[in-house]
C-alpha cells in the first residue's frame, strides 16, 4: 500500500487543481485569455501540495512537524472543496432543468458553465469547505459521555458490579492540544469509575512532534480509579512517517521509542503486553493484548488467543482489552467473556461510520458475537484531519453487572 500512497495523493490533488483552474478561468475571463495567472495559481497550489510530502521526507524538526500538521489541515480543506466543485455544478444543472423547461439543452448548458455559474461554484465550494472544517474541528474537541450497561452471567465473588471507564485512541499529535485532554480527565474523574481501561493509540505515529509533552503528562496522571489505570498499545504507538494519515514505512520499520514508553508510564498507565492479571481481589481476570499489526519492536508477534489465555480460570469473569476489534471467534474459544477495543473511531468522518462495519467484526458500540460480548469505543482523539463529522469524540462508561 505504501508504494501507492504518493501517486494517489498526487492524482487526487491534480484533479482538484484541474477543477479549480476550470472554474477560475470561467469566472475570470482574463485568465482564459492570458496564461500567466493560471500558471501562478498552479504553482501556488503545487507548493501547498508538496508541503505534506516534506513532512514525510525531512528529518525531525519543528519545520517537519509543521508540514505534517499543515498536511492534515490541507487535505481536509481541499477534500471538501473538491467534493463541492463536483457536486455544485450538478445541482446547478438540475435546477436549470427543472426551472427552465422552455429552453434548449444547449442554452441550459451555456448558463450552467457561464461566468455567473462559475462564481457560484467557487463561492459555494469555498463556503462548504470552510463550514465543514469549522464544524468538524469544533465537534472533534467536544467530548461526550457514552454509557452502556452490560450483564455478565458469571460470579465475581463479592463483586456485584464494576464501573469501567473505557478510553481509546487519544491520538496525541501535531494537531492536538493539552487543553482537550485536561477536559477529558475532569470528565473521567467526574464519573468516579472503579477502573480505567485504555485501548491503545496514545500517539499518532510520533512523540517528538508532540508540543509540550509534560503538559499532557500532567493532565493524564490526574485520572484516578481505585482499581487502577490499565492500557494496551495501538498500531500508531510507534514512530513512522505519515502522509495525510497513511503510513509510509513497512510494519517492521515502525518502532516504539523509549520516550513513548516513558511518557505512558509517567502518565500513570500500567501497560498489559500480552499479560493476564487479576483485579477486584482476584475475583475478575483482565487480559491485555499486543497490537495485531505492530508490536512496536519490529519483530515480535502477539500471542494467539489460546496461548495467552491458557491458564485462566473459566469460572471467573474474563475481560480482554485490545486495540483492534478482531479475532472474536478465537477469543470466544479461549474463554473470553467481554472484549473491549477501539481503533475504528466509529469512522470519524461520514460515511466512515458506515464503512467501518464492513472491515471490523464490530465497527462501533455494543455487539454480541455468539456468547462473547464486545464493545468498541469511538475514542477521544482523531487521526489525520483533526475533524469529526457524523461521529463524536467520546469517553465510554460501562456498568458491568455480575450474577
Amino acid at each position: 500500500m505504501i508504494y501507492f500512497v504518493i501517486p494517489i495523493y498526487l492524482f487526487l490533488n491534480l484533479v482538484v487543481l484541474w477543477c479549480l483552474n476550470r472554474w477560475l478561468t470561467r469566472a475570470i475571463p482574463y485568465m482564459a485569455d492570458h496564461r500567466l495567472p493560471s500558471v501562478l495559481v498552479g504553482l501556488v497550489y503545487l507548493v501547498l501540495m508538496f508541503i505534506p510530502i516534506l513532512g514525510v521526507v525531512l528529518k525531525d524538526s519543528d519545520f517537519r512537524f509543521f508540514c505534517i500538521a499543515f498536511g492534515n489541515l490541507f487535505m481536509a480543506a481541499i477534500g471538501f472543496f473538491g467534493i463541492a466543485m463536483l457536486l455544485v455544478p450538478c445541482l446547478i444543472r438540475l435546477f436549470l432543468l427543472l426551472s427552465r423547461k422552455g429552453e434548449t439543452r444547449e442554452a441550459r448548458k451555456q448558463i450552467a458553465t457561464g461566468k455567473k455559474a462559475a462564481w457560484i461554484v467557487l463561492l459555494l465550494s469555498a463556503a462548504f469547505s470552510f463550514g465543514m472544517n469549522y464544524y468538524g474541528m469544533k465537534n472533534a474537541e467536544d467530548i461526550t459521555v457514552k454509557k452502556y450497561s452490560i450483564k455478565m452471567n458469571k460470579n465475581a465473588g463479592g463483586v456485584k458490579s464494576l464501573k469501567i471507564m473505557l478510553l481509546g485512541d487519544l491520538h496525541m499529535s501535531v494537531n492536538s492540544n493539552p487543553e482537550m485532554y485536561e477536559r477529558m480527565v475532569k470528565m473521567v474523574n467526574h464519573q468516579k469509575p472503579d477502573i480505567i481501561l485504555t485501548a491503545g493509540d496514545f500517539f499518532t505515529s510520533t512523540y517528538k512532534g508532540l508540543d509540550h509533552p509534560e503538559k499532557y503528562i500532567a493532565a493524564l496522571k490526574k485520572m484516578k480509579a481505585p482499581m487502577g489505570n490499565y492500557a494496551v498499545y495501538g498500531n500508531h504507538d510507534v514512530n513512522e512517517p505519515l502522509l495525510v494519515g497513511f503510513p509510509m514505512v513497512n510494519d517492521e520499520d515502525a518502532l516504539r521509542s523509549q520516550e513513548m514508553v516513558d511518557f505512558v508510564r509517567k502518565s500513570g498507565f500500567t501497560m498489559l503486553n500480552d499479560q493476564v492479571i487479576s483485579i477486584a481481589g482476584s475475583s475478575i481476570q483482565l487480559a491485555g493484548r499486543l497490537d495485531g499489526e505492530r508490536s512496536g519492536d519490529g519483530k515480535s508477534k502477539r500471542k494467539k488467543a489460546a496461548a495467552l489465555l491458557k491458564d485462566i480460570d473459566r469460572k471467573k469473569p474474563l475481560i480482554v482489552l485490545e486495540h483492534e476489534p478482531w479475532e472474536f471467534q478465537d477469543l470466544t474459544k479461549a474463554g473470553a467473556d467481554l472484549v473491549l477495543a477501539g481503533h475504528t473511531h466509529n469512522g470519524q468522518i461520514f460515511p466512515g461510520n458506515i464503512i467501518v462495519n464492513f472491515f471490523n467484526e464490530n465497527g462501533y458500540g455494543y455487539k454480541k458475537v455468539g456468547r462473547l460480548q464486545t464493545l468498541v469505543t469511538g475514542g477521544v482523539g482523531y487521526y489525520g484531519p483533526p475533524l469529526r463529522i457524523g461521529t463524536h469524540s467520546e469517553i465510554t462508561v460501562i456498568d458491568l453487572n455480575f450474577n
